[in-house]
């Protein structure tokens, strides 16, 4: 398994506060996972990744099994990140997304919505952009 970068990980608390925030950022759902997204100036993530991306399974019985869930949601999104066309955002801004999943999620659930709800959040973007179809 190879490693998702860490320009890529969303861990600025001011950040994941915006995504909580109704009128700053959006939400896409699908299944078991519900995404927030907003676009900010790159400026204030502190990095040039054009997308940086946060993880939050739904509260289990176990630590061990949250982090797996955690792990599994990080690798689904590492494998289909190809998915999301980052061109569409400019070079001046970041895409931040926070993924999270309820219950009942487990292993298979969670590799087919998170393809999915990525796939929506790139036809989303891509129809927010001027000249989007």
């Amino acid at each position: 398994m190879r490693s998702f970068p860490r320009s890529r990980r969303l861990k600025r608390h001011r950040l994941i506060k915006l995504l909580f925030d109704r009128h700053a950022s959006s939400v896409i759902r699908c299944g078991c996972i519900r995404l927030h997204y907003a676009i900010v100036p790159r400026s204030s993530t502190g990095t040039d990744s054009p997308v940086q991306v946060g993880f939050a399974p739904n509260r289990q019985k176990t630590k061990v099994l949250r982090n797996r869930l955690r792990r599994i949601m990080r690798e689904t999104w590492r494998i289909n990140q190809h998915v999301l066309d980052t061109g569409s955002i400019n070079s001046t801004s970041t895409l931040i997304v926070m993924a999270l999943s309820r219950p009942p999620a487990d292993e298979m659930s969670i590799r087919r919505d998170m393809t999915r709800v990525m796939r929506r959040l790139n036809d989303t973007l891509a129809d927010a952009q001027p000249g989007g179809s």
